[in-house]
Parts: structure tokens; C-alpha cells; sequence
């Protein structure tokens, strides 16, 4: 019914679980909702088509099959799951109004739904869909059917939901009424905006953010101070202003062009509007803020350390000595700049192994943009030590759009001087592109890497004269997280694979180099790393955050820390422990695993204060789901888990058996209330009794 209401395609589709008979009719459209992951079957891989589905449940399949999006009204829910597919499912229903939950503002997420309920889920979502259509392209025939939709609606609607969905409607007529607005002309930009040049000093601008076959005309409002070509190289002639116009498509878009004086320096100051001999002179009077300009390459005597924020510009000219940018340059943009790898004459915050690293920019500030950077190598540097890029002592950078060439190391995040571990690196590499390079981006201890877009052409491999093992490519070290582009961390075992995705390895083979990195279990508070859960588990404080990479697990975990919290990375579907869970310390917060014991009388034990949530419990043979025995002063939250029975039915097993009262269990401190807030908050299958107190005799 779902399938068909929502219009989704289901002819000639199976289902393919092994508990779904393909020939079955319900196969199809079992298929369609699986396509567009509105179901996705258990743990264990089948459907149950037999058994009910939850509130929360229906909600996500309902959205995902009718694509409903965010709508006006306010959403008062206050008991929305943590999972977040599900949560934001309600949400999209709820600002609609297809949903309301109950007058208690409780949505119920977990009960079971009737047929009624998500039949009537089910019709207000096709007429808000049906909305959603005219709003997109209000035609005659979309409002036409969204009007005769919200029309047929039961008159025992709530006059409120009714009104929010016509006066939508109304406003999508009134769009079609008053016809499209004129087409705007496109708009294009030009690269860059502006230009600073000598006489005799030529660029070339290029159209920006246009379709790539456009071709522009150009012109300039001055041909005494600079003139344009057909492609747009502009050659100045004069001291003096103008604005080169671009037209393409309709749109125009104009570059100003500043022709400075006959004999000024090498870096205009256009803050001051000052000209120096080369870039450290500028520097060393430069306020921060200040806009520095090359209007040819800099002649520098020695290394050019930036203490305070600039903004760089090279345009495509270069110095002679390498960038040190210190903690008091936060914030320095350096764009259009090709630097110079050169002795490092030794910089205080690297180890002693490290000062001497030839490097074109050495990095220890923090919210640092190199664009469009390019790196060439002095003469007297060794191209096997050689690094175009190196970040150290708490360095967060981003280099971009730039190329890296015959160098050792194209990007290094060093953890520098002192203990490993001691400072944190964070490095965005968007849309680089190394070639012939030994590793094109190296992270040690202590690095979160966002590499997206890069390309790596080639590596340095065994037998040359200047290195005598094969090229990393990618090297990762001990400590590296990898996060995409929104700062979302990518789970172990799965961030070489999004590497993959995201960057292209001209040599498969020998390009990406793990190195420990990928440790199983990471102290989150104090950033150091493990092989197993319990060797992190013993080495843990009071108050650490141990974060486990997706993954297997065997053996039985012993929790006998306080204020500890073991949650996986990836969740429950991706990471799971084979072994019973034994909880004796104070405090304790578990989230997030799928839980497979061996022997023993219970999956998990709880026999202190703790927090267990998210996660899937599957009961073997003769135990029981989770045994707590806490005493009368713990408190107790159990939330969110699906804690199933897996072996032959026995009349005396339960899903929670709880053997001494606690304080509390989910807040709540009568047996009948617990009973009631677990049974509710959790989902519990298969067992004889759902939740059970088995307290010894009063007295």
C-alpha cells in the first residue's frame, strides 16, 4: 500500500531477504522501500515481515517513501530517539503536520503504531507531498491534485493541520498567478578582482564561475594605463587605474587593474599604499590586516617569519627564502605564491631531528590558508629532505588548490618538540595535486586530516639515487583521525576507504601507507591509543572518553572504572563485542555496540550507577538480556537498545531482570513505573517476560 501511494517504482523488483519468499506479492514493494532505504532489515540480515513496526519506525518509513521535507510548524516533541535517521524523520512530519504525538507532548517512538495510526500518517503525507509538488511547479494540474487530496481529507481532521496545508496550497496558486519573474542576467566573477602591476608587468585574468565552454570579450576602460588580448592577458603601460570588463553570456563581470610607479619594490602594502624592496621589509612594518601584494619576485637575505595576520598575495611571483609563520600570525592568508624550499636555519619548537628540514612554509599558527601555492627547490637542498609544507605544535592549516612537485614531502604534520601526543595538528589538503613526491601527505601523532579532492600523479619508487624505499604517497602515522569536509570524524577501518573515495591515487598500490594509525580503541581525553578494549579499559582515569573503532571484538569486557564512557564510532551496526559485558564501576556510560556473549548467565551485567543506550543485545541460549544487581543508591538509565532473545524459549528468562532495587531506573523508582519506562524505552523481543524484579524476601 505504502509503495503504491508513495509512487514509487516496485514492478519487476524482489526483495532480497532470506525470510521474504521473492515470488510473495508483498516482494515488490517490500524491494521499493528497501531502494530508497525506508527499511533496511535487522542485524542478522532478515526482514520479519510478520512483526509490528514501532512509531519511530513508521515515521522514517514514511518520510523517506513520500520525500518529506522540513515544513513551518514547531515541533514540541520532547521524547525523540537519539537515532539520527529517526529523529529527524519526526521532525519532517511533525513541521508538516502529519504528525502531533500525544497531548503529553510524547511522541512514543518506540510503542508499537495500529493500522489506523499510520493509515492516517499515511494520507496526510500524500497530500503534503502532493503540496510539496505545486509548491515546486505550480501548474493547474499539480494544485488541481493537491486541492482534491487535502478536499478528501476525513472531516474529523484537526481544523488546524487543514487551514496550515491550504494556506501553503494558496500561496503556490498565487505563485502560478503571477507567472515567472524575467530571467536575470547570469552572474560571473572574474579572477582574480584585482590586480597590482608594474609597467611592462602583464597577468592574466581568468572568467570565473561560468559554464567552461563560455567565451569572454573583453575590454579596458583605459588603454593608456593597460590593455587586454582576446584572452584575457592584461599588460599594463602606465602608472595609473582601470577596470577591465568581462562580458559572457549576458553577464559582465570587471577586474581593477593598478599600474604602479616606474621603480617601485617588489610588495606593494596596499593597506598603506607603500612599495618595499622584498617581502621582509614589507613585513617588518606591516600592521595585521594589512594586504600585501608581489609586483615581482622577492629578494630576501633571510628567513621571512610573518608575526602577525597578513594577507599575501603573490600573484604567481615568488621569493627566495622560506615562510615561518608563528603562533602571532593567526588567521595569515598566503594565495598565488610560489615559495622556495631552503635550509631551515633552525626553528625553536621542533625537535632537534626536525629543525634542519628544508621547508618553503613552516607552520605554527593556527586558521591558516595557503591557495594556490607552488614550491620550488633552492639549489643546494637535497631533493631526498626536502618538504614543501610543514605544520607543528598545534598548527591548523589549509592548503589548497596548490601543486607540489619533485619534493620529499608535499604536506607534514609534525607533532614537535617534547612527548608525542603533546600537541594537536589539524590539516585540510582540498584539490592539491603532487607529482613525483615521496609522501604527498604525512601526519603523525596527534593529526585530524581532511584530504579531499587531491591528486596524486605519481611516487617517488625504489632504485633512484635519492631515496632507497618506495614512496608513501599518503603516509599516516599513530594518532591520525580523518574527518570529511564537515568535520564529521570517519570511523576506523573505514577512513583509507573514504581516502579512496575523496582522492586520486595515480598508484594504487604503493601510494597509501597506514602505519598504526588505525589503533582499535583511542582515549579520546587524553589522545593515546590501544590494540583491545580492555588494555584501554586498565590504562583509563576517572572522566575518560574511550572511543572504539568499528569492528569484531572477542572476548568479555570488565568495566570496573568510574565516570567512564566506552561508545563505538560507528555504532552499534558496525561495531560489536563477543562477550559478556560486566559493569562494577560507578557511573559508567555504554553506547553504541551490538553485544554477542559466549557463556554465562546474562549478556550484561550492571552492578553500579550507569548509562546503557543505544545499543543491540542478542541473549544466547539460557541468558538473559541484562542482569542488575546495583544496590539501593544507583541510578539507573537504560534507553534505546534492542535487547533480543536468540536461543529456545524458557519460561523462567526475562530481557531485564532486575535482582536488588536501585535509587531509580530511568527515572522513575516504583517496580511498576521502571517496568513500564523500560518496556517503553527499550526494545525488548523474543523473551517470555520483558522485564522482571526478582527481589529476595523483605526481612
Amino acid at each position: 500500500m505504502l509503495a503504491i501511494a508513495a509512487g514509487l517504482p516496485y514492478q519487476g523488483k524482489q526483495a532480497d531477504f532470506p525470510d521474504v519468499d521473492k515470488k510473495d506479492e508483498m516482494s515488490p514493494y517490500i524491494a521499493a522501500l528497501y531502494d530508497i532505504s525506508a527499511i533496511r532489515g535487522f542485524p542478522d540480515g532478515s526482514f520479519r515481515p510478520g512483526e509490528n513496526i514501532t512509531r519511530g519506525q513508521a515515521a522514517k518509513i514514511v518520510a523517506l517513501a513520500f520525500g518529506i521535507r522540513e515544513g513551518d510548524l514547531i515541533n514540541a516533541l520532547t521524547d525523540l530517539p537519539e537515532e539520527l535517521a529517526v529523529k529527524t524523520a519526526i521532525e519532517m512530519l511533525a513541521s508538516n503536520g502529519i504528525v502531533k504525538g500525544y497531548e503529553d507532548k510524547l511522541f512514543k517512538p518506540f510503542e508499537k503504531i495500529s493500522r489506523a495510526e499510520f493509515s492516517k500518517i499515511v494520507c496526510l503525507a500524500m497530500v503534503v507531498a502532493a503540496i510539496q509538488k505545486a509548491e515546486e511547479n505550480p501548474t493547474t494540474e499539480n494544485l488541481t491534485a493537491a486541492q482534491a487530496l487535502l478536499n478528501g481529507l476525513p472531516k474529523d481532521q484537526d481544523q488546524a493541520t487543514r487551514t496550515y496545508l491550504q494556506g501553503r496550497l494558496d500561496e503556490a496558486e498565487g505563485e502560478q498567478e503571477a507567472g515567472p519573474p524575467p530571467p536575470l542576467p547570469p552572474i560571473i566573477s572574474v579572477d582574480p578582482e584585482e590586480v597590482y602591476l608594474l609597467p611592462d608587468g602583464s597577468f592574466e585574468l581568468a572568467l570565473a564561475d561560468a559554464p567552461a565552454d563560455w567565451i569572454a570579450s573583453w575590454s579596458s576602460s583605459d588603454e593608456s594605463i593597460a590593455t587586454v588580448d582576446k584572452n584575457g592577458m592584461v599588460t599594463a603601460l602606465a602608472a595609473g587605474q582601470a577596470r577591465i570588463r568581462a562580458t559572457a553570456g549576458g553577464g559582465t563581470a570587471e577586474c581593477k587593474v593598478v599600474v604602479l610607479a616606474t621603480g617601485s619594490g617588489a610588495v606593494y602594502n596596499k593597506t598603506n599604499n607603500a612599495s618595499y624592496a622584498n617581502l621582509n621589509a614589507a613585513i617588518t612594518v606591516a600592521s595585521s590586516g594589512d594586504e600585501l601584494f608581489l609586483v615581482g619576485d622577492s629578494r630576501d637575505s633571510g628567513l621571512i617569519t610573518l608575526t602577525t595576520k597578513l594577507i599575501i598575495d603573490g600573484q604567481g611571483h615568488a621569493v627566495d627564502q622560506a615562510v615561518f609563520i608563528t603562533r602571532s600570525a593567526k588567521g595569515t592568508t598566503i594565495k598565488n605564491f610560489t615559495g622556495i624550499v631552503n635550509e631551515n636555519p633552525g626553528i625553536n619548537g621542533l625537535t632537534e631531528s626536525r629543525k634542519q628540514i628544508p621547508s618553503a612554509f613552516i607552520i605554527a599558527a593556527e586558521d591558516i590558508v595557503l591557495d594556490k601555492i607552488e614550491v620550488k627547490i633552492a639549489n643546494d637542498v637535497s631533493l631526498g629532505r626536502s618538504t614543501a609544507v610543514i605544520g607543528f605544535n598545534d598548527a591548523k592549516f589549509t592548503v589548497r588548490n596548490s601543486n607540489f612537485e619533485n619534493v620529499m614531502r608535499g604536506i607534514y604534520a609534525h607533532y614537535g618538540h617534547g612527548a608525542a601526543g603533546a600537541y594537536q595538528n589539524v590539516v585540510i589538503a582540498l584539490n592539491n595535486t603532487f607529482t613525483n613526491v615521496w609522501s604527498a601527505i604525512c601526519g603523525t601523532e596527534r593529526t585530524d586530516l581532511t584530504a579531499v579532492g587531491n591528486k596524486l600523479d605519481s611516487v617517488w619508487t625504489s632504485g633512484k639515487d635519492i631515496v632507497t624505499v618506495p614512496g608513501e604517497g599518503l603516509a599516516l602515522g599513530n594518532g591520525v583521525r580523518i574527518r570529511d569536509l564537515d568535520g564529521a570524524l570517519i570511523p576506523w577501518r573505514e577512513d583509507v576507504d573514504f581516502l579512496k573515495v575523496k582522492n586520486t591515487f595515480a598508484n594504487t598500490a604503493d601510494s597509501l601507507q597506514v602505519i598504526d594509525h588505525r589503533l582499535s580503541v583511542e582515549n579520546e581525553t587524553r589522545r593515546t591509543y590501544y590494540f583491545d578494549i580492555n588494555s584501554a579499559l586498565v590504562d583509563a582515569n576517572s572522566g575518560d572518553t574511550l572511543l572504539v573503532a568499528s569492528g569484531t571484538y572477542d572476548g568479555n569486557v570488565k568495566i570496573n572504572k568510574s565516570n567512564l564512557t566506552l561508545k563505538s564510532a560507528a555504532g552499534a551496526e558496525r561495531t560489536t563485542l563477543n562477550g559478556v559485558v560486566d559493569i562494577t564501576g560507578e557511573n559508567v556510560t555504554l553506547e553504541g555496540f551490538t553485544i554477542r556473549p559466549g557463556l554465562g548467565r546474562c549478556a550484561m551485567s550492571i552492578q553500579a550507577s550507569a548509562t546503557i543506550k543505544s545499543n543491540q543485545i542478542f541473549a544466547q541460549d539460557s541468558q538473559e538480556g541484562i542482569y542488575i544487581d546495583a544496590g539501593v543508591g544507583a541510578v539507573i538509565r537504560i534507553l534505546g537498545n534492542k535487547i533480543e532473545y536468540g536461543g529456545e524459549s524458557e519460561s523462567n528468562l526475562a530481557g531485564i531482570r532486575v535482582v536488588t532495587k536501585p535509587q531509580s531506573i530511568n527515572d522513575k523508582t516504583s517496580e511498576e513505573d521502571i517496568i513500564s519506562a523500560l518496556e517503553s524505552n527499550n526494545t525488548i523481543t523474543n523473551f517470555r517476560t520483558k522485564v522482571v524484579f526478582d527481589l529476595p524476601p523483605a526481612g
